[in-house]
């Protein structure tokens, strides 16, 4: 993104998210589009991020997933954060990151949750949270993605952790 360099405002970076989302809708109509992916990354290129407030994201999401909508119907539209947002002993964890999804959720427009599974996140005392989650999402209605994986492991840690996770999620009877 070129904002690193160019922070924006807050409400010129909405400007621009809104702009390039509609963009990318209309001209490419894809069958998945994530709006917003690992929100946190995004306040290194916004100059003013303390007036972003949870009802301000949650907002923003309503409107993009709107957006998408409307130029493309066909197309899914998802949320992706870090599963580590969720995870108490994770340094990305809040709990008003929870509270923030479970808000999320319950936009109409808006089809599933993409979380971003590393190898941190996987198993031990993380599960049971990760768990939580999965369960707010499809109590929601929405569907579980994972998003991405693996990011500073080998492709066989990759591969472990990930299946490591989902068979925890599947013994919570989350996933069918």
């Amino acid at each position: 993104e070129s904002y690193w360099n160019n922070e924006l405002t807050w409400e010129q970076m909405k400007e621009s998210w809104r702009d390039r989302v509609s963009l990318i809708a209309a001209r490419y109509h894809p069958d998945v589009y994530t709006i917003v992916k690992e929100p946190a990354w995004y306040l290194g290129m916004i100059s003013n991020p303390q007036v972003i407030t949870a009802d301000e994201a949650v907002n923003l999401n309503k409107e993009l997933s709107q957006i998408v909508k409307s130029v493309s119907p066909d197309t899914k539209v998802l949320f992706a954060e870090s599963a580590s947002a969720y995870v108490p002993s994770e340094s990305l964890y809040s709990p008003a990151k929870v509270e923030m999804l479970s808000r999320i959720v319950q936009d109409p427009n808006l089809d599933g949750v993409g979380l971003d599974i590393y190898g941190v996140v996987c198993g031990g005392d993380k599960t049971p949270a990760l768990a939580n989650v999965v369960d707010i999402i499809k109590s929601a209605g929405k569907e579980y993605w994972i998003a991405a994986s693996g990011r500073i492991f080998s492709m066989q840690n990759t591969l472990f952790f990930t299946q490591h996770f989902m068979e925890n999620i599947r013994k919570k009877k989350l996933l069918l």
